[in-house]
């Protein structure tokens, strides 16, 4: 199809994902009046129209599906071809920028980090470790390419793709001597009644919660989001706030294990079906991963597996716990 260049696929994959023409020209840094021409010289060309354009928004035609679905495959091609000719060639350093949540910061990404760079000794990886709130943003305005975050950032933001890690349980963890321990069966009202430290929690949990401002944090009536009274900026600090004082941390059961049994913080005997991860991956969806991002997704794959496993093994430690 001499008439559809690589040009056309990244337009006509930004028009899939945003449904809108000045959403997708901002997306590909060009103005909304210069895609227009662009689409309709190719629907002339072709003699088909891609995209129904009617008050319902942007819908695209069988003969644009076809080319979306083509344009995936050979966009992301492209990019793995570039990336490994440029390697091969030594022509160039693979980058890959990344934005990470503060639980995926601290379990599978730093082991993952390790063996990529065995495999890409030529690469350039920058981390941002940030609350997930902003993560969004941050891949929006191409400040990342990839991040491993509380896929509740993806909801609002219908460009980005993403894909499930783990969704896991979590605990509520506090001081040994804290006064929870001494409760049968603390409830949520229990809990909210402590100041938590963790980060946002999202609003299809927050809404569990009450709007009422509690000492665990607060409802923001924006977003919809829970806001814990700490929020702090790594999970080793969680902890040490909690060792010291009557806060609640929430934490995965790989990272409270070693500090549970060095008797250092205790599980509060308290399940929900809400008490879980929830992070993945989530990118531009019209934006090809190069082969770095593909190599980097494999290896964090395959260590949220072993790390299910090693889990498991601890879940069964923690109920054999007085």
């Amino acid at each position: 199809m001499k008439h559809v260049t690589l040009r056309h696929f990244k337009q006509l994959l930004a028009l899939d994902s945003h449904r809108h023409f000045s959403r997708a020209a901002e997306s590909l840094s060009m103005s909304q009046p210069a895609l227009s021409r662009s689409i309709q010289s190719l629907e002339r060309n072709l003699g088909t129209p891609l995209f129904d354009r009617s008050t319902r928004g942007l819908q695209a035609t069988p003969s644009g599906q076809l080319l979306i679905r083509h344009g995936r495959r050979i966009l992301a091609a492209t990019a793995e071809l570039q990336s490994e000719f440029d390697e091969l060639l030594g022509q160039g350093e693979s980058r890959l920028s990344i934005a990470c949540g503060h639980y995926p910061a601290e379990m599978s990404v730093p082991g993952v980090l390790s063996e990529l760079m065995k495999d890409w000794p030529r690469a350039q990886v920058s981390m941002e470790v940030t609350d997930w709130i902003r993560i969004a943003d941050l891949l929006e305005n191409g400040t990342c390419d990839l991040a491993i975050t509380e896929l509740s950032a993806a909801e609002k933001a219908p460009g980005l793709a993403s894909e499930l890690l783990n969704d896991r349980v979590l605990h509520m963890v506090v001081r040994n001597g804290h006064p929870l321990l001494s409760l049968d069966n603390p409830g949520l009202g229990d809990l909210l009644t402590y100041p938590w430290v963790c980060s946002h929690i999202p609003a299809r949990v927050a809404r569990l919660f009450g709007a009422d401002p509690v000492a665990a944090g607060n409802l923001d009536a924006k977003s919809g989001n829970f806001i814990p009274k700490i929020i702090a900026s790594s999970l080793s600090t969680a902890f040490k706030l909690v060792k010291e004082n009557d806060i609640i941390g929430v934490a995965p059961t790989s990272l409270a294990w070693p500090h549970i049994q060095r008797s250092e913080l205790s599980v509060v005997p308290f399940r929900a079906p809400w008490l879980r991860l929830n992070y993945g991956f989530m990118w531009q969806a019209h934006q090809p991963l190069s082969a770095l991002a593909q190599a980097f997704m494999a290896l964090v794959r395959a260590a949220e597996v072993r790390m299910a496993d090693e889990e498991q093994a601890i879940m069964a430690s923690l109920q054999r716990l007085p």
